[in-house]
C-alpha cells in the first residue's frame, strides 16, 4: 500500500502514484549492500512482475523506474548477476526517447528561469532550451531536467556504443548546464 494510505494527511502534499519502483530499488539497494545476486534476481522478478518495462515518464520522487535500468546495468557490469545487456536495451530505449525527442520529455525553446543557489533567486536563461515533462516540471522546472543529466552522467560509460556515449554526454550537458545566469526577469 502506498504511504498515504497509512498516514492520510501526507497525500495533501506528496501522495505517492505506487510503491512498486521503491520495492525494487530497495531489492538492488541491499544486493549491492549484500554483494548478493539473490536480491538482484529477486529486484529483477519485481521488475517484471510489476510490469516497469518501457517507463518513458520523469525520473523524480515518485518514480524512480528509470533509474532502476541504470542501477540493474551497474549491478550487472560488477557480476552480481543478471543479463546487463537486457539491462542496457531498456536504459537506451529511455535515453533514445528522450535524445531523438520521441517521450513525453522535450527541449524547451530556451527562456527564462528561477535558480536557487546558495540561499539566492537567480533568474537565467536556458539557451538551448530545458528538458520538460508537462505537468512534471510546471512547478519544479530544474528537477526533471538534472535528474535526466544524472541518470545520463552515470549511465553513459557502460553504453553499447561510443557513438551513444557521446550523445548521452552531449545531451546531458543541455539538460544542466545549458544556462546562464542573465538579467531576464519572469
Amino acid at each position: 500500500m502506498t504511504y498515504q494510505s497509512s498516514v492520510p494527511v501526507v497525500g495533501e502534499a506528496y501522495a505517492s502514484s505506487s510503491y512498486q519502483d521503491e520495492l525494487t530499488l530497495a531489492a538492488l539497494f541491499l544486493a549491492s549492500a549484500e554483494n548478493s545476486s539473490q536480491r538482484y534476481e529477486e529486484a529483477e522478478g519485481y521488475y517484471k512482475q510489476f510490469e516497469l518495462s518501457g517507463y518513458d515518464g520523469v525520473f523524480n520522487w515518485d518514480s524512480k523506474t528509470p533509474g532502476l535500468a541504470v542501477l540493474f546495468s551497474q549491478l550487472a557490469q560488477v557480476g552480481l548477476g543478471g543479463d546487463m545487456s537486457k539491462w542496457q536495451t531498456e536504459a537506451e530505449r529511455y535515453f533514445d526517447n528522450i535524445v531523438n525527442k520521441k517521450g513525453p520529455g522535450f527541449l524547451t525553446n530556451g527562456g527564462c528561469g528561477i535558480l536557487f543557489h546558495n540561499g539566492e533567486v537567480l533568474n537565467i536563461w536556458f539557451k538551448g532550451g530545458l528538458l520538460w515533462y508537462d505537468g512534471d516540471s510546471d512547478d519544479a522546472s530544474l528537477n526533471p531536467a538534472l535528474n535526466a543529466a544524472m541518470l545520463l552522467t552515470r549511465y553513459a560509460p557502460m553504453a553499447t556504443s561510443p557513438d551513444k556515449t557521446t550523445a548521452y554526454l552531449v545531451n546531458q550537458s543541455l539538460f544542466s548546464a545549458g544556462a546562464y545566469i542573465s538579467p531576464c526577469w519572469i
